[in-house]
C-alpha cells in the first residue's frame, strides 16, 4: 500500500464519561408578557459554567397542552432573553413555563416551572 493515504483523525473526544458534571443551576427565571398578550419575553440567568450546557423551555396551557418548545444547544451565555409566542391561544388564560438545563437529556441538572396568568391584552 502507498504511504500517501490520508489518516482520518477524530476531532471529538473519545469519551465524556470521565469529565465531571458542573453543578449548573438557574439563578433567575422570569417571564415578562408583551402588551399584546401574544408573546412572552423569557429571562434566564445561569450560574457560572465552563462547559456549555443545553437549555430547553416549554410553554403549556393550564391543561398541560404544549404550545411551544425551544431548544438551545451548547448555550454560551450566562444571561439570555428570548421571546415565545402564544399564537391562537384564548386570552385571558393561565399558562406554565418549564425550563431545563442539561448536558445529556437523561440527566437534568436543574428544572424550574413558573405558573402565570395573562389577564388582559392591549391591541
Amino acid at each position: 500500500m502507498s504511504e500517501n493515504f490520508l489518516k482520518v483523525i477524530s476531532m471529538t473526544p473519545d469519551s465524556n464519561e470521565n469529565q465531571p458534571i458542573e453543578p449548573i443551576h438557574f439563578e433567575e427565571l422570569h417571564i415578562e408578557p408583551w402588551p399584546d398578550g401574544q408573546r412572552l419575553r423569557v429571562h434566564i440567568t445561569l450560574s457560572s459554567f465552563t462547559t456549555r450546557p443545553n437549555l430547553e423551555a416549554a410553554l403549556f396551557t393550564e391543561d398541560e397542552v404544549e404550545i411551544q418548545r425551544i431548544h438551545i444547544v451548547e448555550n454560551m451565555d450566562a444571561r439570555l432573553v428570548f421571546t415565545m409566542h402564544l399564537r391562537g391561544m384564548p386570552l385571558p388564560g393561565r399558562f406554565k413555563l418549564t425550563a431545563l438545563i442539561y448536558y445529556d437529556p437523561e440527566v437534568i441538572l436543574d428544572q424550574r416551572t413558573i405558573d402565570f396568568e395573562i389577564k388582559q391584552t392591549t391591541d
